[in-house]
């Protein structure tokens, strides 16, 4: 629209008017603004002073406290004055003094910061001064919540204004708090005790709380407040656990309560050392000391959390733990009715439950539900050493089982030649048998343990035998031979077991037949290897026995020793005290394969002393001829047909050749060779040497020696 030249003039007269009015009111909030930020430094640079002398330099006591805290406040409502006065100062489109306003407020905006910190200042020095001056001993919990409210001011106190101020007001606050918590920690340890005392071969443990509730809430309410309450309750917790329920879980115990006097008492009175036996009786005097701590232990210790709460949580791991180990396990209930055991802890669970000792429900129960598997792994453990126990009976008391041998008849697949094994064997096996006739109407998971524990037992039993009986299998040959024959035995009726009882079980209880997987060819395995051990051991002492008695290749040329055929028959005596021992126990089969495995190395030893030997004097080689047929006449006795000795022995003919060799002439070697079994004993090259080193170089051997040619292949 058009203004006229007077509405223009009217409109700037009062623009001006409107500028005077401001520049003025700036004028005059710059001249307060300089006033008030004189007045503040003076007073903060008076308190600060005032604060030094007091808690840096101890100098002066506070005298004046109250006098600069009004005079603060004074200045602190002259500045909210001056700041109203700028919030309602509208510039709009005056720009041009913006920037100076903007620099007042800034000033009046740390004015006001100033004052603030220096009334914080005056605040906490008059809060340190009425607990100084003991203004609030009679109530415990303002002077916590005070030098919790101070400790917060002293935090919000800017540090780089005050450095030397502030350090100095934390120490004496800290200092202050742990002034009040160690002298009300020591009031909440006399209110709430235990303690233990011993007259003779009695042992008691007293727990005592103090009647004055209202002062123990206070306490307990005080040290929350300044929070140190954890460490006293965690001590608390640990002495209840030590004195009050460990002693009723190791012990016979007797529980008295008292409430004559001041405090509320429960005593613990260890009647003797020896270990519980009814589980009932301890969870029954169990229940009646957390009855006990929930009617006096109703304290809350933190938002809706109980201190009795605090206490059944504290001990509920191992209170579980130790019913599960040491109590329940060793109760005579516990081999007749699981379920019954059961029953009663969810029910002493339940009555926990309900004092509200445990938060949560289930607590006991996560460990004794699983009293069945506990049920079935005490058994598998009796089982274990029932076993055990049997493995380390005598070997030698024998029994003879298997079938008869016949040649006529031979004994098929499933039956196991007749020996002689010990008697733990059997009763070892009919353990076994028992134990899993009784797991097929067991529950699943106790059948699957139960079977796990005879695989166990059994692919122990080549270690546990041989550890227990070690130096005599190493010594006594019956032994050993008994140690193998247990372990074929063993290996023969598992596989039996195998086919009686797989099928038996369901799937989920043997998800992959059959029952003994390969316990069977471990059992074989160590029984033939320990046996293989020992008859090493003989092959060894044979061959130093020769040695002793220096039977080398390079001897043969020489003299030997004139005790040579005790050599010889010491060798022999020793494989026939083992037949005395072995023919009766092992199986017809296997000790003849054993002594004719001991006779070949013998043999191998006697041929190699003479194809090896460079030359052999007459007088030496009529001395063999001697000695190999003591070999000759004896060694078929070892065996229980000694027209079995062809059977077993592979080099047996071969001596016998050799022998005819060590008898003959040159032409008897020749013609034996040409038309008998020489040439399939012996090589061409062995013939020849050994013509060499029997017979002198003449026409004649020179002769033969040619004709010892690749007819035969040996």
């Amino acid at each position: 629209y058009n203004l006229t030249y007077q509405s223009i003039q009217k409109l700037s007269l009062e623009v001006w008017t409107t500028m005077n009015d401001l520049m003025n009111a700036l004028s005059k909030s710059k001249t307060d603004v300089d006033s008030l930020h004189k007045t503040i430094s003076k007073c903060k640079a008076e308190v600060i002073s005032y604060i030094e002398d007091v808690y840096v330099k101890y100098t002066e006591w506070p005298q004046c406290n109250q006098k600069l805290l009004k005079k603060v406040k004074e200045v602190l409502d002259n500045v909210n004055v001056v700041k109203e006065r700028f919030e309602s100062v509208t510039l709009g489109d005056l720009s041009a003094q913006q920037e100076q306003v903007d620099t007042l407020q800034r000033e009046l905006h740390n004015c006001q910061i100033s004052t603030s910190c220096t009334i914080s200042l005056m605040e906490i020095h008059e809060k340190l001064l009425n607990l100084k001056d003991g203004k609030m001993k009679d109530n415990i919990i303002q002077a916590a919540s005070e030098l919790v409210h101070v400790g917060t001011l002293i935090m919000n106190l800017p540090g780089q204004e005050l450095l030397d101020v502030v350090p100095s007001l934390k120490s004496t606050v800290a200092f202050e708090k742990t002034e009040l918590a160690y002298a009300v920690t020591v009031m909440l340890e006399e209110m709430i005790v235990i303690k233990e005392a011993k007259a003779g071969r009695m042992q008691t443990y007293t727990m005592k709380i103090d009647k004055n509730t209202s002062q123990l809430r206070d306490i307990i309410n005080t040290l929350r407040i300044l929070n140190q309450l954890q460490s006293p309750l965690d001590n608390f917790r640990q002495s209840f656990w030590t004195c009050i329920c460990k002693p009723i879980l190791t012990s016979m115990t007797l529980i008295r309560t008292d409430d004559e006097g001041d405090f509320h008492t429960l005593t613990i009175v260890v009647k003797q050392t020896a270990p519980v036996k009814s589980y009932k009786d301890v969870l029954d005097k169990l229940l009646q000391v957390f009855s006990f701590v929930r009617t006096h232990f109703d304290y809350e210790i933190t938002d809706g959390y109980k201190l009795h709460t605090f206490l059944g949580n504290g001990v509920e791991v191992e209170l579980s733990q130790m019913l599960l180990r040491d109590i329940l396990p060793h109760s005579d209930a516990i081999k007749s009715d699981s379920k019954q055991i059961v029953d009663d802890a969810r029910n002493f669970q339940n009555e926990l439950v309900k004092l509200e000792t445990f938060a949560k429900a289930n607590a006991i129960l996560e460990y004794v539900d699983g009293v069945d598997a506990m049920l079935v792994n005490e058994k598998c453990n009796q089982y274990t050493v029932e076993a055990i126990t049997i493995m380390k009976k005598d070997l030698h008391d024998m029994v003879e089982v298997g079938v008869h041998f016949d040649a006529d008849n031979p004994l098929t697949g499933d039956q196991f030649p007749q020996c002689t094994i010990s008697k733990s064997t059997l009763e070892l096996l009919d353990k076994a048998e028992k134990v899993l006739l009784q797991s097929l109407t067991d529950p699943p998971a106790m059948a699957t343990r139960t079977i796990c524990a005879m695989q166990s037992i059994f692919y122990q039993y080549g270690s546990i035998v041989y550890g227990h009986h070690e130096k005599l299998l190493q010594t006594i040959p019956q032994q050993v031979v008994l140690y193998r024959n247990n372990c074929m035995y063993l290996a023969h009726r598992l596989s039996q077991l195998n086919d009686l009882y797989s099928s038996r079980f369901p799937p989920e209880v043997l998800p992959i037949p059959p029952l003994f997987k390969d316990q069977s060819h471990q059992l074989r395995t160590v029984g033939g290897d320990i046996f293989l051990g020992y008859v090493e051991t003989h092959i060894q002492a044979m061959e130093r026995t020769l040695s002793e008695y220096k039977f080398e290749p390079h001897q043969l040329s020489e003299n030997m020793s004139p005790d040579i055929d005790k050599c010889f028959r010491q060798c022999l005596r020793q494989y026939e005290l083992l037949k005395t021992v072995w023919q009766k126990v092992l199986p017809h089969a296997v000790y003849n394969k054993t002594i004719g495995y001991l006779v070949n190395a013998f043999c191998k030893r006697l041929l190699g002393t003479v194809l090896e030997a460079p030359d052999i004097s007459v007088k030496n080689c009529e001395l063999l001829v001697d000695l190999y047929k003591i070999v000759l006449t004896r060694a078929p006795r070892l065996f229980t047909d000694s027209e079995e000795i062809n059977l077993y022995v592979d080099l047996w003919q071969r001596l016998n050749e050799l022998v005819f060799v060590l008898t003959a002439d040159l032409v008897s070697i020749e013609d034996r060779w040409k038309n008998g079994p020489l040439s399939t004993r012996f090589s061409p090259d062995e013939v020849r040497h050994l013509i060499k080193a029997l017979f002198q170089t003449t026409d004649r051997r020179a002769h033969v020696l040619s004709q010892i040619v690749s007819v035969n292949k040996f």
